[in-house]
């Protein structure tokens, strides 16, 4: 069953990016409340680390290595830190911006790795 998950890990980055930026893109155009703001930010988040959750779960015995510096990349590291600390978060368009790009330099940087080991 590992196998089949990791061959469908380039579908599961792009549908957790995508998701993410459905989450997070309409905090820029409506007026919400903090808490439903920090709720939409907070389901962007775990659909932003949701690849990196996949594949620190999955077992490498199949043909895959992805590299250890890159499963703590920065952007990962960020994202988890904003999820940590969700309540202090004030300024809407600064913190959707940094989750925004945290989570598109994470989704480029699986897409990457992925397209040199294939």
């Amino acid at each position: 069953m590992d196998c089949e998950l990791i061959n469908g890990l380039p579908t599961i980055n792009n549908l957790c990016t995508i998701a993410c930026i459905g989450c997070v893109l309409p905090t820029y155009f409506l007026v919400l409340r903090p808490t439903i703001y920090r709720l939409m930010l907070s389901f962007g988040i775990v659909f932003a680390v949701a690849t990196w959750a996949f594949v620190t779960m999955l077992d490498f015995s199949c043909s895959l290595f992805i590299p250890w510096p890159f499963m703590n990349s920065v952007p990962n590291i960020v994202l988890i830190a904003i999820l940590a600390g969700i309540a202090w978060v004030t300024r809407v368009n600064l913190w959707s911006t940094v989750v925004l790009t945290s989570a598109l330099a994470n989704w480029a940087g699986f897409a990457a790795i992925l397209w040199i080991l294939a």
